[in-house]
């Protein structure tokens, strides 16, 4: 019969704490993966079914826009609502002809 002393018991706790802070690490960098796998998918779906497409226009417009601060250019682009991005891109789209024959 093995008799654990105080110490030996001890070793074993700090033994199991090290596995299981071993574990939640490797379970945390698996999880931290995933996620960033997940928000790379999700921005490339919105990227290619059209959902950021307002997004990505005022990214654009309001980069084009900070290079004439104080250059004197009274024609910086004003940034259209979303509503008013999205009705001149369906006129765009339905206004010319969009089929073979």
């Amino acid at each position: 019969m093995h008799r654990l002393t105080m110490a030996a018991v001890g070793n074993l706790e700090s033994a199991g704490n090290k596995l299981f802070a071993l574990r939640e690490w490797r379970f945390g960098r698996v999880r931290e993966k995933l996620i960033r796998i997940l928000r790379s998918y999700w921005w490339w779906q919105r990227q290619v079914s059209g959902d950021a497409a307002y997004e990505n226009y005022v990214r654009r417009a309001a980069r084009r826009s900070s290079g004439h601060v104080g250059c004197g250019h009274d024609n910086v682009e004003k940034i259209a609502s979303a509503e008013q991005f999205y009705l001149e891109r369906l006129r765009r789209e339905h206004s010319r002809v969009n089929r073979c024959c």
